[in-house]
């Protein structure tokens, strides 16, 4: 079905359809906006915005959540500790008061300079009991090359107070592949962090975003990326230390101690409901996606006037191409796709839908099937995007 674009208020049915479902929240401020960052988000300098923006997430938030079983929260960014406690405050107040029950897993986003132990005590309070902290480096250099405003200390007072909130499932990201980073550098950053022994960690490459401040930098060749090879070499190096220090990897960029796997993430991997509340907010239900307006000024104008925020962008998927996104965003999980588990789910065999790319894939040792599930091979995790393109 051909997707729609542009303005029109969220109907209904959208929201509706998800009855069980996990629940993401956009926060759209940060102190300022590192320049590799593609997510929508503001400087937060205009409190009467700030104000506007709490009062339409309470509208929005309790028409999404109204009659519906929300298994699990994510509050990202943005940074929602860039909020001051007062507004920090109200925001958890907000969703806790939306909530029919409490979920399952809670999370809330943080940068170490703005998470100090009063904002994590209130968190806490909240019934928020996953964190995961933006440490992306230990690094002073590679900080300042980020355009980081913290440093490695800041990271660790944010970790010591959410463990004094009582807050001890905590996650850490990792940042590899940015200008400067070598493996001596990775290495170093890995030492840090176990000293920390956070429960969870997420690593990611520096991806370079169209329009983003790095992606001009980059064109103008102001600075240098490091190639394909060291890449992988340093994600590599991550796998191995991570391993040896106890983390499972169960995903592509996610590695847990046993017990803290991330439950909200799984659901997007495992073709799970959603609902996104905020400016720039991901729906997904019943075989439709659509996102809300990423501009806080015409969200916040649409949720005040009707009660539900104009819909940037909506699309109803044929049952072959949300199985086929499904077997993509699956295929990200260690454990790979069961074959019964996703016939049930799409109605498809994935050996019927996609024979050929899987043969040929399984002939260059990209992926592996096992009979009754299929994986990504480990050659495959660092090239898991070009394997990707061919099931899509």
């Amino acid at each position: 079905m051909t997707p729609h674009r542009g303005p029109q208020t969220a109907p209904t049915a959208l929201w509706d359809d998800c009855r069980d479902a996990a629940l993401y929240v956009h926060v759209p401020f940060c102190t300022r906006k590192c320049p590799y960052c593609a997510f929508y988000s503001i400087p937060l300098d205009d409190t009467s915005l700030c104000r506007k923006y709490l009062e339409a997430l309470d509208m929005e938030i309790a028409q999404a959540t109204r009659c519906r079983c929300i298994r699990t929260v994510y509050v990202g960014g943005g940074t929602p500790t860039a909020l001051d406690a007062a507004s920090l405050e109200l925001l958890m107040g907000t969703i806790r008061g939306a909530l029919q029950e409490s979920p399952e897993e809670w999370t809330c986003e943080a940068n170490p300079e703005s998470l100090d132990g009063d904002k994590a005590a209130l968190l806490a309070a909240a019934g928020v009991d996953r964190i995961s902290i933006g440490a992306q480096t230990f690094d002073p250099d590679g900080l300042r090359t980020l355009g980081r405003r913290h440093g490695a200390a800041d990271t660790r007072r944010a970790v010591e107070a959410c463990r004094r909130a009582g807050i001890e499932n905590v996650s850490l990201d990792l940042m590899y592949g940015y200008p400067g980073s070598s493996l001596r550098r990775i290495e170093q950053d890995i030492r840090n962090l176990m000293a920390l022994a956070p429960a969870h960690v997420s690593v990611y490459a520096l991806s370079v975003e169209p329009g983003t401040p790095l992606d001009r930098m980059v064109q103008r060749r102001e600075i240098e990326l490091p190639g394909d090879e060291s890449h992988a070499l340093q994600y590599e190096l991550l796998r191995r230390r991570l391993a040896e220090g106890g983390y499972r990897q169960y995903e592509l960029s996610n590695f847990a101690l046993p017990g803290y796997r991330c439950r909200h993430n799984w659901t997007y991997w495992s073709g799970g409901q959603y609902i996104g509340c905020g400016p720039g907010a991901h729906s997904f239900s019943g075989g439709k996606r659509w996102w809300n307006p990423p501009d806080l000024v015409r969200w916040c104008t649409s949720v005040l006037e009707s009660g539900r925020p104009q819909i940037e962008f909506d699309e109803h998927l044929s049952s072959e191409k949300r199985a086929r996104e499904l077997l993509v965003v699956a295929l990200r999980r260690s454990e790979g796709v069961n074959r019964g588990w996703f016939r049930t789910l799409t109605g498809f065999d994935y050996r019927q839908l996609c024979a050929p790319v899987v043969r040929q894939l399984c002939d260059l040792g990209l992926l592996t099937d096992q009979g009754d599930r299929l994986r990504l091979t480990e050659k495959a995790y660092f090239v898991s995007d070009a394997v990707f393109r061919e099931l899509i």
